[in-house]
């Protein structure tokens, strides 16, 4: 459940038809709700405002209780801030239709609280209240099963009850500074059969059975609880066992005649905008009838620990508690409720659920690019889909955090496939890649492996990764080519399977109407068979991704993987130096293990002067082609007579030719691999233009 507060589900029980009631409280907004909740497929039924906080006012539901019909009843207890106290009894049919109301007034009950509800031998309730005013009694009251009152009593009160047989009854009544707990068996008319008392303290409880009672009391002070288990014929102590924890959020009796223990914070303790005061793990603990533990599980995804534990039949448990959902650019406590069922062993998919951020696939607590490459590498993957359906608008998908299910699969770095499951379906696919690309500031996220941007040195033990412009210069309104290309003839990448970089420019220089990649059939793999590619940009940005879906490395890779291309603005009066520099890089291999780069960029000078040449026809539009070259090169498109000369990557001429025809040919079949600069130099005009041989 969502609910984008803190908030906790402090009672749970399951319903006459198998579904489950919840009452969850909300720690920022202060509202209460009841749930009904389908237990074969997790979803909301129904649910209705349980109650409100304000300045002057709070009605707050207290608990839920089921009944025979498959509705439950529950209690409404509203305070007015220096005025008086008042409480409703609610019956609900199974469909979430309001029945009927009994409100708490006249004597005896003016100004209580109810504490708790049972369902009698008759058929008819028993509610417990509490007068906090001190003005009137604390009672025993009887309701029918249309709600009207049949019987009230001042001579039973307390704050748990518990029916063994017709006037026969168990009652917890909570003591104060100046009273102990106690713990009595009575009839209607308030005779003690015995009673039990222990110390008195603020986070005690009592579970009740048929044959035996439970009290627990918690000590926050020595960091110790003490459960006791009390025989009901007699009130005697049967056993006593101390437990290592400050917080006990609840106990249930079991239908073994043990007791089932959570450890947390129970969410009713605390008031208005006041969250519980620390984080912990949530903890289970069964003991068995003679008080020995059976085991103890403990649960790292609640935020406050369990709230609450029930024994909703027998060997199997419901439990409930809060998760963190808050983002990751705030930093106040953002929350929702969760309830879990668990089997005899307090085994259940909570063993495995954790709290996962929509989008962060490597699971590093991080948005980016390597998140695409980790989807891209999962992409077929299926597993549990979450009870947390999408329907949050786009952008919270960045902002809140969600919670999953462990897959059984896992990537190299043993990060759960679940995490790269965005939308939530239970399916690893393109659409989880889609979801994300169009979310401008995914990329200001800070770069993983991003090494040799503009101003830092090369590392020589590591291969390149670089963008090579097709020309040095071009006019404005022309458009520029950035050959990509992985590996060098001297260092190919020895293994990769993805690589994903971000380009920042400025947009200012660029027209937008074109904005390309077009990607190549390389040593990467095929774009038509077994390569995943995608790019989207964004003016001033652009980001593009490789990876393959045959989950086979690339080996010994250098070769161009495709060309961006982008038109320069038709605007520029002078010489503008357009940069496409990578701002973020990201590789890995089929294993997740990262692939270090160095990243260069070489710029491409757009200048004006070059437009009045082209517009007197003294220079016309050179191609050359294919680029890369494999066995021969061919140029067209300059005026001759022209002089062609050809220089390596380090700036060494190789070659030198006098062209006289309006085209020009080379073999290329006996030069390396590797990045070659072209000159045509004629009468009017000098073009500098880059290719690449790659045999």
């Amino acid at each position: 459940m969502h609910n984008d507060s803190v908030c906790g589900i402090y009672d749970a029980v399951i319903g006459a038809d198998g579904n489950f009631y919840l009452v969850t409280k909300d720690g920022l907004d202060g509202d209460s709700r009841l749930f009904k909740m389908d237990a074969a497929n997790h979803q909301e039924i129904w649910s209705v405002a349980g109650g409100f906080w304000s300045s002057l006012n709070i009605v707050m539901t207290s608990f839920v209780k089921a009944t025979p019909d498959s509705g439950c009843i529950i209690a409404t207890n509203h305070y007015a801030y220096g005025d008086y106290e008042d409480s409703e009894i609610k019956k609900y049919s199974g469909g979430g239709i309001l029945e009927w109301t009994h409100t708490m007034g006249g004597s005896p009950v003016n100004n209580s609280w109810t504490n708790d509800i049972v369902l009698n031998a008759s058929g008819n309730y028993y509610v417990l209240t509490t007068d906090h005013w001190w003005s009137a009694p604390d009672s025993l009251l009887e309701l029918d099963a249309s709600g009207s009152l049949v019987f009230s009593t001042t001579a039973v009160h307390g704050d748990k009850l518990f029916e063994i047989a017709p006037n026969d009854l168990l009652v917890y009544i909570q003591g104060n500074s100046a009273n102990n707990d106690s713990i009595v068996r009575t009839d209607l008319a308030g005779n003690l059969t015995w009673a039990f008392q222990d110390t008195h303290d603020d986070y005690s409880l009592a579970a009740f059975a048929s044959t035996t009672a439970f009290f627990c009391r918690s000590d926050t002070l020595t960091g110790l609880s003490v459960i006791k288990k009390i025989d009901v014929t007699n009130g005697t102590v049967l056993w006593t066992d101390t437990l290592p924890f400050p917080y006990i959020s609840a106990i249930d009796a079991t239908s073994d005649d043990g007791v089932i223990v959570s450890i947390g914070i129970h969410p009713l303790v605390w008031w208005h905008f006041t969250p519980p005061p620390l984080s912990m793990n949530g903890g289970l603990i069964k003991i068995d009838s003679s008080g020995n533990i059976s085991w103890n599980n403990t649960f790292l995804f609640p935020l406050f620990g369990l709230s609450s534990i029930k024994e909703y039949s027998p060997g199997k448990y419901i439990t409930s508690g809060t998760w963190r959902s808050s983002n990751y650019f705030q930093y106040e406590i953002v929350g929702s409720a969760f309830v879990a069922t668990l089997d005899s062993s307090g085994n259940g998919v909570l063993d495995s659920t954790s709290q996962m951020w929509n989008g962060d696939a490597n699971d590093n607590h991080l948005l980016d690019i390597g998140d695409y490459l980790f989807m891209a590498l999962a992409s077929g993957a299926t597993g549990s889909a979450r009870d947390t359906l999408p329907g949050m608008v786009f952008y919270e998908h960045w902002t809140h955090k969600n919670y999953a299910v462990n897959w059984s699969q896992s990537f190299g770095n043993g990060v759960n496939f679940k995490h790269a499951d965005l939308e939530g379906d239970g399916i690893i696919n393109t659409s989880d890649l889609n979801a994300i690309l169009p979310v401008q500031y995914f990329w200001y996220s800070s770069p993983l492996y991003c090494r040799s941007e503009p101003g830092n040195s090369l590392t020589s033990s590591i291969t390149d990764f670089m963008l090579i412009p097709e020309k040095d210069s071009v006019a404005p309104g022309e458009i520029m080519r950035f050959y990509i290309i992985a590996g060098s003839s001297s260092m190919p990448v020895d293994s990769v399977i993805g690589i994903a970089f971000v380009n920042d420019y400025d947009f200012y220089l660029s027209d937008t109407s074109v904005m390309n990649v077009n990607f190549y059939n390389s040593g990467l793999g095929d774009p038509a068979t077994n390569l995943f590619t995608t790019t989207y940009h964004y003016p001033g940005q652009m980001f593009t991704m490789f990876c393959r879906t045959d989950h086979v490395n690339a080996i010994q890779l250098y070769d161009t993987l495709g060309v961006i291309e982008l038109k320069a603005s038709s605007n520029i009066t002078s010489p503008q130096l357009f940069n496409l520099q990578i701002s973020s890089f990201y590789a890995l291999t089929n294993s997740t293990a990262p692939v270090l780069f160095n990243t260069i960029s070489n710029p491409i000078v757009i200048d004006p002067a070059l437009v009045s040449i082209k517009e007197n026809n003294v220079a016309s539009e050179i191609e050359i082609f294919p680029n890369p070259v494999h066995n021969k090169i061919f140029v067209s498109g300059f005026r001759p007579p022209a002089d062609l000369k050809v220089y390596d990557s380090f700036g060494h001429e190789l070659l030198s030719d006098r062209v006289t025809t309006a085209g020009w040919e080379m073999e290329t079949l006996n030069w390396s691999d590797g990045i070659y600069y072209l000159k045509i130099s004629s009468a009017k005009t000098t073009e500098n233009l880059t290719f690449i041989i790659n045999h």
